[in-house]
């Protein structure tokens, strides 16, 4: 919400499931095989292998605005493992 709030439109504007899922990846880079086991999702594993290697984007040229810390605390908040996530607190 954060990033699109300082975009002014979605961050990962998909025109289906997993073309949204590569462009979270173009951000996150793919999960380790730990990170797909947090998600607990049966068939996790074959979707992200169905993707193959996706290439990162410089987060800068997303959101050009954001400062540095801006674009550290968006990625914490996309991490695939929950756990990993900032809590409000």
């Amino acid at each position: 919400m954060l990033a699109e709030m300082m975009r002014g439109k979605p961050l990962f504007p998909g025109t289906s499931t997993i073309n949204q899922l590569e462009k979270v990846l173009q951000w996150t880079g793919p999960p380790s095989e730990q990170e797909i086991k947090c998600l607990k999702l049966n068939s996790g594993n074959e979707v992200f292998k169905l993707l193959g290697k996706v290439k990162k984007v410089n987060r800068k040229d997303l959101i050009p605005s954001a400062s540095e810390e801006c674009l550290d605390l968006i990625s914490k908040m996309l991490e695939f493992n929950p756990d990993k996530r900032p809590s409000v607190e």
